[in-house]
């Protein structure tokens, strides 16, 4: 007997659909995702884009139940532009740490090694170089900790606002 597919649900932009594909993945929901906005027939569909979402036959009811509170407020489920307040917002690539911390970082670490690396006629081997050395790679650990900015990971697509949002 083939299982037959059946529409769950149509969202209207990434962030709802992702929402609802990791609720049925944490219940075994299996489902399939059809995103029209990127199919390379636009209009084909309908007038209404956006991203289908489809499971099983028998999975229906348990699916329905499981988004049903996504359904009934969505407000809160969804992240939404602080600027604006559009919910037309896209996920962006998260980083765990800042470009800037990473940089400065390695900047002090590289400044740090020039001492062990370079010759004794560029800089002399003392006792007050060797403690410059240590403080730049003392200060290098403490800044680290402190540039670490939360990373943003939705934008809107309205206003082009940058923001962060927990999921």
């Amino acid at each position: 007997m083939k299982n037959k597919e059946k529409l769950l649900i149509k969202c209207p932009n990434t962030i709802y659909a992702n929402r609802i594909e990791l609720l049925l993945s944490e219940q075994g929901v299996i489902y399939r995702k059809h995103d029209e906005n990127q199919d390379g027939r636009p209009g084909s569909y309908g007038p209404i884009e956006g991203i289908s979402i489809f499971v099983f036959e028998q999975d229906l009811p348990k699916a329905k139940d499981i988004i049903s509170s996504l359904r009934t407020n969505p407000t809160k489920s969804i992240a939404w532009c602080p600027k604006c307040g559009s919910e037309d917002i896209q996920y962006l690539a998260i980083r765990k740490e800042s470009s800037l911390s990473a940089i400065i970082n390695i900047l002090l670490i590289l400044i740090a090694g020039c001492y062990f690396c370079l010759p004794k006629e560029l800089i002399p081997k003392t006792q007050h170089w060797l403690n410059i050395t240590m403080l730049i790679v003392l200060l290098s650990a403490i800044i680290y900790p402190f540039l670490h900015v939360r990373p943003k990971n939705c934008k809107c697509k309205k206003c082009g606002h940058s923001f962060h949002r927990s999921l």
